[in-house]
């Protein structure tokens, strides 16, 4: 556990708004899943626009404490059973299927912004063609390295610091999943992005979503879509599409998924300050399958009948 956490005023991803302002807390809590500080976060709400943000948000020093060498994005792919591997895997050609049909068959020119080892791109590998030109943007050097030892273009680096200018118009489809939230300047981020877009390229974010059951049962301190303090801005699907109107994109899609590991982290979050339960706390993680199954389940009900969970995608195409 590291106390060498540095921070900066939040900036609202909408320049009509005054982050660092905000006194409406919906919520507190601490690194519940890896436990790099013992400092307490708050989240407050804008009444303008209704984007979370944290009331202090961990600047660029404060990056390589936040991330321990064991962060699962780094190096996931390797470690997930086989089960689990296998339904994210289907549930991700189902999805790959629908980015070709936005498209059309052609040979596409993809770039997965947050690839970590690959994980993604192994996928994209599976259900494409040879023809597929695959790439990535990894923050992590170990993580980019096992990415490009698969034989994956990656740039390592913060996005919105790396030179770009030899990809600028070159994408027909940028994936950012669970990236957007991530990062300082949002706005920013979708900015750069679309520089990379060829015309009339797509890009997908997933993020989570502040308007789910699990989030308002959950907010005031432990739901896992705060990820404190990795998350710095979390949205709804209006905020989040809103902020891609704004930043030249035309949305064509805008939809809540399942997403189980959220219920799974904020019950693991829960039962930690929870004495006679906090043993049980370690055995509600990503890889536990019959909870994937059981939260699964329930948010495709969830779906089915209120269409909220607390994940979204939202896809949109370059304007102009």
């Amino acid at each position: 556990m590291s106390e060498d956490l540095t921070t900066e005023p939040p900036v609202c991803p909408f320049a009509a708004c005054e982050a660092a302002g905000n006194k409406d807390i919906v919520g507190r809590g601490r690194d519940f899943l890896y436990g790099t500080t013992a400092r307490e976060f708050a989240v407050a709400r804008c009444a303008r626009c209704g984007v979370w943000h944290l009331t202090e948000v961990p600047d660029q020093r404060a990056m390589a404490v936040i991330y321990p060498r064991d962060y699962y994005a780094f190096g996931g792919s390797a470690a997930e059973p086989g089960l689990v591997s296998a339904v994210r895997g289907r549930m991700e050609a189902a999805r790959i299927g629908a980015y070709r049909r936005l498209l059309g068959g052609r040979a596409l020119r993809i770039l997965d912004v947050g690839c970590g080892d690959g994980r993604l791109l192994d996928i994209f590998r599976r259900h494409g063609t040879a023809q597929w030109e695959l790439c990535g943007i990894e923050q992590s050097e170990a993580a980019a390295a096992a990415a490009r030892a698969k034989g994956y273009e990656v740039l390592c680096g913060d996005l919105m610091g790396l030179d770009t200018g030899a990809w600028e118009d070159r994408f027909d489809l940028v994936v950012m999943q669970q990236v957007i939230e991530h990062m300082h300047r949002p706005a920013g981020a979708l900015g750069k992005v679309r520089s990379l877009l060829a015309p009339g390229g797509i890009l997908s974010v997933e993020t989570p979503c502040t308007d789910a059951w699990d989030a308002r049962l959950f907010r005031r301190r432990y739901w896992g879509g705060y990820h404190l303090p990795r998350h710095f801005y979390l949205f709804d699907r209006g905020s989040m599409a809103r902020l891609m109107t704004e930043n030249g994109y035309q949305v064509v899609s805008a939809r809540q998924v399942p997403s189980p590991i959220l219920w799974i982290h904020s019950l693991h979050n829960w039962l930690g300050e929870r004495r006679p339960l906090a043993a049980l706390a370690k055995t509600f993680h990503r890889h536990n399958v019959p909870l994937l199954m059981l939260f699964t389940a329930l948010d495709l009900l969830l779906v089915t009948l209120t269409g909220k969970t607390s994940n979204m995608e939202v896809m949109g195409r370059k304007k102009g």
